[in-house]
């Protein structure tokens, strides 16, 4: 195990704490989970100590391993086992209008492709790279995700 350099946690614990939180919580849909998740991300970040070549890598390091760390959480007996009792709403900070309801009923790959693009600021290039797949499937997944969300919120609107 290396040595853990305090600075450099502290460092990346304020710059990707929204990051992780949030995405997490758009994968998992529930505080808690998120809140687990956040914390094995970076216990998993202080244990290896990684070495990024610059700051896009590093970035990419938090979502993806907060995206497995989410996937594991999701598989987990704890989950499967324990209905969720009087669960808050968490609301995301960059909007004027909370999506999280609506962005809560759509499966997770159209979830975290619309968190990547909107509050992220990912490409579909850099979602590609990021998610493993092809640049195209991240378009029509957008395209689908779009579409979902805009059926959603009509039909609350009726």
């Amino acid at each position: 195990m290396k040595e853990i350099n305090e600075n450099r946690v502290l460092e990346c614990y304020q710059k990707y704490k929204d990051t992780v939180f949030k995405l997490a919580y758009s994968y998992c849909k529930s505080v808690t989970q998120a809140e687990d998740v956040f914390q094995d991300v970076f216990e998993k970040f202080m244990q290896k100590a990684p070495d990024f070549s610059d700051e896009y890598h590093e970035k990419a390091w938090f979502i993806r391993v907060t995206l497995n760390c989410s996937k594991t959480s999701l598989k987990s007996f704890w989950h499967n086992k324990v209905d969720e009792i009087d669960e808050q709403t968490y609301i995301f900070e960059k909007q004027e209008i909370d999506l999280t309801p609506y962005l809560n009923k759509l499966s997770k790959k159209y979830n975290v492709v619309l968190y990547l693009f909107y509050y992220e600021g990912y490409s579909t290039k850099e979602m590609a790279k990021l998610l493993h797949i092809k640049e195209n499937n991240v378009r029509v997944l957008l395209n689908r995700a779009r579409n979902q969300l805009r059926k959603e919120i009509e039909s609350d609107e009726k």
